[in-house]
């Protein structure tokens, strides 16, 4: 049975992300149809609305790209989504090129004009990710008006609806360790998150809020916990909006709490 071809979704830019078009000349449609040049991914400009609600955009869009360029990216946006839903689900070694072009809706020789291979499409798409993830880190923390408990609290929530809407970008996020890349862009990308929650912790930690001992370590296990949720509102085994979920962040936290 024939694959549909996976959807042009914008990854990365300013605020960077993987799953929506952001002012791209207002030819690209987004899921709900509307051009791109209208909305804005309510994920990068609240973090309390869910991930696609999508809001008007009032600043004027840009000149139109040359159709050949706009093509040319819509086509590189539909491989980086293919690779995101076959790598999460296959495994990097499981997918292979037919199966990414196959799930893109284009040619297998296409992918070599856009990456180098299939590990520079892998690489892409975790850097991608992480900086989308960061994206999520750093507009929680910045906002400094809020206890950094509860900032910490908030992310949880956040990266838990992501994982509801998104369950590919969340398997991505909070793989095994010993998935991680090995490309040094990749793995710095993947720092620069882990780092934003570090300096949360190490702020709640300040306050005296969480358990003596390095803020890194904290960080890794708050992540880990969440995480976990993650995986499993991903899976579908447990609903986003549900008891087992509150619980579940609030022993995240209770894991690192000072005593």
């Amino acid at each position: 049975m024939p694959t549909s071809p996976a959807p042009a979704y914008r990854i990365g830019g300013p605020p960077p992300h993987p799953h929506a078009w952001l002012g791209r000349g207002g030819e690209q449609p987004t899921r709900t149809g509307a051009p791109a040049k209208e909305v804005l991914c309510a994920l990068c400009a609240s973090a309390v609305n869910p991930w696609f609600r999508l809001t008007g955009v009032t600043s004027p869009s840009p000149a139109p790209r040359p159709r050949r360029t706009r093509d040319a990216e819509a086509t590189r946006q539909r491989l980086l989504r293919a690779a995101l839903e076959l790598f999460t689900s296959l495994g990097f070694h499981g997918t292979t090129t037919p199966a990414l072009a196959t799930r893109a809706g284009v040619a297998e020789g296409t992918i070599y004009r856009h990456f180098a291979g299939k590990e520079a499409l892998y690489a892409e798409v975790v850097r991608s990710t992480a900086r989308w993830a960061h994206g999520i880190v750093t507009e929680v923390e910045a906002d400094r008006a809020v206890p950094v408990a509860e900032r910490l609290r908030r992310l949880g929530h956040r990266f838990v609806e992501a994982a509801e809407r998104d369950p590919a970008a969340a398997r991505l996020l909070f793989r095994r360790a010993g998935d991680a890349p090995s490309d040094p862009a990749s793995r710095a990308a993947l720092a620069d998150y882990h780092g934003g929650i570090e300096r949360l912790v190490a702020a709640a930690k300040a306050d005296g809020l969480v358990r003596p001992g390095p803020a890194e370590l904290w960080a890794a296990v708050w992540l880990a916990a969440v995480g976990f949720v993650a995986w499993k509102v991903a899976a579908k085994e447990w609903e986003a909006a549900s008891a087992t979920v509150e619980q579940a962040l609030q022993a995240a936290w209770d894991a690192i709490a000072a005593r």
